[in-house]
């Protein structure tokens, strides 16, 4: 019984071999899985890779600015026109282990020179701190709103909302003695420079 079982395996793989269809059909599935294998490494394993150098080829970015010209009303006169005008910005770049009165001294230095450099070219210091230097040497906000105000507290203590400050926050008044890093209690004020004020 399991002669003639074998008998008929043997018959059968014998036809299969012979028969040009079947090895057709074999070919065809290995190079249907090696090209599947393929696309799926590609795809799926690689895609991402890939994908980000094609896009780091097709594409430029480029930052053209673009240039006003001069407005003029009916008769030829000039109401908008031109003007260069140019920006600073400050950034902490002091070590973390340096001492706060040591960044203080640093960034209050550097605002001095900054000012010192705009001031001798004769331009002048657009200042939108939102706190002012009154005329008897006391620190006062420059906002009579209240809701400005207190976006501006906001703002120091680092909150996202005018409701999340506490009451202390709130009622708090600027004065000399702040220093320039904020922390639970203090506010961002220079101490060491009022004139920029």
């Amino acid at each position: 019984m399991f002669r003639r079982i074998i008998d008929r395996i043997k018959e059968a793989v014998e036809y299969l071999m012979s028969s040009r269809l079947i090895v057709l059909i074999i070919v065809f599935c290995l190079t249907s899985s090696i090209l599947i294998g393929r696309l799926f490494y590609l795809q799926i394993v690689r895609g991402e890779d890939y994908l980000e150098n094609y896009e780091l080829q097709i594409r430029k970015t480029r930052t053209v600015p673009g240039t006003r010209g001069n407005i003029f009303d009916r008769n030829g006169e000039v109401i908008a026109y031109n003007e260069l005008a140019y920006s600073v910005t400050i950034e902490d770049i002091i070590p973390t282990d340096t001492k706060t009165e040591d960044k203080n001294k640093i960034l209050n230095d550097t605002l001095d020179s900054v000012l010192s450099i705009v001031e001798e070219n004769g331009d002048s210091v657009i200042d939108n701190f939102g706190i002012i230097l009154d005329s008897s040497g006391s620190y006062q906000f420059a906002e009579t709103n209240e809701t400005s105000r207190l976006r501006f507290v906001a703002d120091v203590h680092g909150k996202s909302f005018i409701d999340d400050l506490t009451e202390k926050e709130k009622i708090r008044q600027p004065s000399r003695s702040y220093i320039i890093y904020a922390n639970d209690t203090d506010w961002i004020i220079p101490n060491m420079m009022p004139h920029i004020f």
